[in-house]
């Protein structure tokens, strides 16, 4: 690894990172795909603080963005656990920052197995992330990140959840 982050406290790796992603976005246009970032951000831990984390995080976002508009490609950012990152943990803080920007090329992803550590509901913050129209795709696995069946998540449930909220992003 070669410990790139948006968030470095470092100036030239944030320098690094932004270029690497914007190779990343290049490449996602030739192959007509989206380019996603997880832990790919960063954390408020290696930064110094939530503020700094954040601007630093913005400002890679907004020199990121207008290149991802231009190409016709969507900056997808990932919530995650608490026990993988310290900033955009859930899908309402998520949908609150992407907001922040006004851009059509910044949306999220849902990833059940985040989700059910950090949700009070998974449901609901299914219904939420659809509502928002910022929701982009979503990331499949049981409790236990094997296949569906595999742990104790209702697929029932939260496959009718998607289909009555009009997700349509298989």
């Amino acid at each position: 690894s070669e410990n790139l982050y948006l968030t470095s406290p470092d100036p030239d790796t944030r320098r690094r990172a932004v270029d690497r992603f914007a190779s990343v976005l290049r490449l996602a246009h030739e192959y007509g795909v989206d380019a996603s970032i997880g832990r790919f951000r960063g954390s408020a831990k290696i930064a110094g603080d939530r503020e700094t984390a954040f601007a630093w995080f913005r400002a890679a976002l907004e020199e990121l963005l207008p290149l991802a508009e231009s190409l016709g490609v969507r900056i997808v950012l990932e919530p995650q656990t608490r026990y993988v990152g310290d900033m955009l943990n859930t899908i309402a803080e998520t949908i609150a920052f992407i907001r922040e920007f006004g851009s059509k090329a910044l949306t999220y992803e849902a990833d059940f197995h985040h989700q059910a550590l950090e949700e009070r509901s998974l449901v609901a913050s299914l219904v939420e992330g659809q509502r928002s129209g910022l929701m982009s795709y979503v990331q499949i696995s049981d409790s236990n990140r094997f296949a569906p069946g595999w742990g104790n998540f209702n697929w029932v449930d939260l496959l009718a959840t998607l289909q009555a909220v009009g997700y349509d992003g298989w």
